[in-house]
């Protein structure tokens, strides 16, 4: 308690340091009733000096009331049957790059999400960060996961010994019968090792994922894994991979090679260097969101200029070219 004001201090329960805090605006669930007051929760830039580099970095979301960390949307539904730690939104991360500026907005316009996200036109809360490497992302801020524009689902090939290839089946979350990854457990491409060692065990690693387990013929090996972000069938109880070895055994210079792409694509874009004959846009700064006109600007200093993004332009493009205003 603050021994001048008299108002109880709460603590913010972030992982590690914060570099910048933003808030939010008043918004209302899409998946059921209820409205979320403004400033409920505070977002939390984290300081990557803590580790020296992007690894510790991210955007985590607190609780203003008691300071814990914020449960994602797919834990709040979970309810007590899952523990506190397993409902907690994980960090929301993007790559090497840093954050430069994030941005909040309720019931913000977005002119097509992808299948993956069910076609939906407009987020109850939409969040949007600028990086340092000149992306500007956008993310389900009242969900507290990334916007995924995958049109498939995970996919894999297993290359066997004799040079076969196993091709995977279209199902979503599923690709073979003996192979299965969960949606949201594998965030970037990954390459699976496994391999028979001289006493007839089985090592299984992963470049991504380092030293995974052992396993050994006929037996079937899971991975639990961590997950990335929490999606409408979030379930941790589900490992990140399960898959059954064949009964066959391996010699000790064979391996099974797992080659898996996850298929996570976020919502991202990148302005053309040349969008604005001003200048370069090509390190972005300040953003700021505006539902009411569906657009975003973003700051640009190398160019000396406002960008204006309308909604209708939001799209996983490379390099944005047409259909922005430049203001100076």
């Amino acid at each position: 308690i603050d021994g001048l004001t008299g108002q109880t201090r709460v603590a913010l329960q972030f992982p590690g340091p914060v570099r910048a805090l933003y808030t939010h605006p008043e918004f209302t669930w899409a998946d059921g009733p209820g409205t979320v007051a403004a400033g409920t929760r505070l977002y939390g830039v984290l300081d990557e000096e803590a580790c020296g580099s992007a690894a510790c970095g991210g955007i985590v979301a607190v609780d203003a009331a008691t300071g814990a960390r914020s449960l994602s949307r797919a834990g709040q539904l979970a309810g007590p049957t899952m523990s506190v730690e397993q409902r907690i939104a994980p960090v929301l991360t993007f790559g090497t790059a840093l954050v430069n500026s994030v941005s909040f907005a309720a019931d913000m316009p977005i002119a097509d999400l992808g299948p993956y996200e069910g076609n939906a036109t407009s987020l109850p809360l939409a969040g949007v960060a600028t990086l340092s490497d000149g992306r500007i992302v956008y993310f389900r801020a009242a969900e507290l996961r990334p916007i995924v524009t995958s049109v498939g689902p995970v996919q894999t090939s297993v290359t066997i010994p004799d040079g076969g290839v196993f091709e995977p089946r279209p199902d979503a979350g599923v690709v073979g019968p003996e192979l299965s990854l969960r949606n949201g457990s594998f965030r970037f491409d990954e390459t699976v090792t496994v391999a028979a060692d001289p006493a007839g065990d089985y090592v299984v690693s992963g470049t991504v994922s380092g030293y995974m387990g052992r396993t050994g013929p006929g037996q079937t090996f899971t991975f639990p894994g961590s997950y990335y972000f929490h999606a409408s069938d979030y379930n941790p109880a589900n490992p990140a991979l399960t898959m059954k070895l064949p009964v066959e055994p391996l010699r000790p210079s064979e391996t099974y090679v797992l080659t898996i792409a996850s298929n996570y694509l976020p919502l991202e874009l990148t302005l053309s260097q040349t969008v604005c004959a001003a200048g370069f846009t090509q390190y972005p700064g300040t953003v700021v969101l505006d539902a009411e006109r569906g657009v975003t600007f973003i700051g640009y200093p190398s160019a000396n200029a406002i960008v204006e993004v309308p909604y209708t332009a939001v799209a996983r493009v490379q390099l944005l070219a047409s259909g922005v205003l430049c203001w100076r």
